[in-house]
């Protein structure tokens, strides 16, 4: 089945793990990424630390082939487990499609979804929150507009990268009238191919500010291809991922990605180890709940972003958090990078 062992902390079970409850979770992950290590590191880390648990978690990696994913959703279900968990939003739809066939009685975890995601998955399939748990993240693009007005004054038009799909489309329309009631302009760019995305980058850079990426695993893998095209055309990068600020972004607005492994962890507790059912553990929303700002100093020369110096330390300081009318952002604290 082309499926990896993944055991994060623990790559052999010591004496010491005779004695603990062995915790397997099976997960489901279209293509893997720093960012769904780090998931699995909190989750770990924080499940372990709810009394004498060892974690064993075995990745199927799609490598992102969608043929490949709806085939390793079965072996998924197939393999005993205490809890399944498909992540990201291509997993989900497959677990969730699995799920409601065969209503099984392990413990179904979605996540790292749009909430809207879930929300039409949920409103289209009703009985689905009896089988499965889970969060939904979703932007809070007001507190996210006001940082980049901020730190980017320069920015008026911009270019978003994204993966529409049929169930997400909603939060793009959204997100572009939050936009539009900024006085800011979009030019929505929609990645599926990846050369043939690249070309369509170039082609817009003539007119554009700031190029804006959400938290897409996809898009991530090509994050190396978007910071030359941003450094090549001096135009400033805004990623949702500190890992793509460090490879050369010159701003990141990043949701705490370890914390949503945390977070994992805790709803999974309450179904392995509380005995809860599905049914009585709702979804919930994750709104830009924790936020780091991370700055590459290294990119303002090469995407020469036009911000005031005086910006970094005012922002440090907490004029941002205190000047702030948005709940997540008083969480945020500034990184250089």
């Amino acid at each position: 089945m082309g499926c990896s062992l993944y055991r994060l902390n623990h790559p052999i079970l010591t004496q010491d793990d005779a004695t603990k409850t062995i915790v397997t979770v099976n997960v489901l992950i279209y293509r893997q990424s720093s960012i769904t290590n780090t998931i699995l590191e909190g989750f770990i880390k924080k499940f372990e630390s709810f009394g004498n648990y060892r974690v064993k978690t075995v990745i199927y990696n799609a490598n992102g082939n969608y043929l490949t994913l709806k085939a390793m959703a079965q072996e998924v279900f197939a393999q005993k487990s205490d809890l399944i968990w498909g992540m990201g939003s291509q997993a989900v739809e497959a677990i969730a499609s699995i799920t409601l066939k065969s209503k099984s009685k392990t413990a179904t975890m979605l996540t790292n979804v749009s909430w809207e995601t879930l929300s039409v998955l949920n409103e289209a399939n009703p009985e689905l929150k009896e089988y499965a748990f889970g969060w939904g993240g979703s932007y809070d693009w007001p507190m996210r507009i006001a940082l980049i007005k901020k730190i980017i004054p320069r920015a008026q038009t911009i270019l978003f990268l994204h993966r529409d799909t049929k169930l997400n489309n909603k939060w793009i329309i959204e997100m572009h009238e939050t936009f539009n009631q900024h006085k800011l302009k979009i030019v929505d760019l929609n990645l599926t191919d990846e050369a043939f995305s690249l070309n369509f980058i170039h082609e817009a850079m003539g007119s554009i500010d700031l190029i804006l990426v959400v938290l897409d695993h996809a898009i991530i893998n090509m994050i190396d291809s978007i910071i030359a095209i941003a450094n090549n055309y001096n135009v400033p990068l805004c990623v949702s991922d500190l890992e793509s600020t460090k490879k050369g972004a010159f701003l990141g607005i990043c949701p705490d990605i370890l914390n949503n492994g945390e977070y994992s962890a805790l709803i999974a507790k309450k179904i392995i180890i509380d005995n809860h059912t599905a049914s009585a553990t709702p979804f919930v929303e994750l709104k830009d709940w924790s936020i780091k700002v991370g700055i590459n100093l290294d990119a303002i020369k090469k995407q020469q972003p036009g911000t005031d110096p005086n910006i970094f330390f005012l922002i440090e300081h907490g004029f941002i958090k205190e000047s702030s009318e948005h709940e997540s952002i008083k969480s945020t604290e500034m990184i250089y990078v």
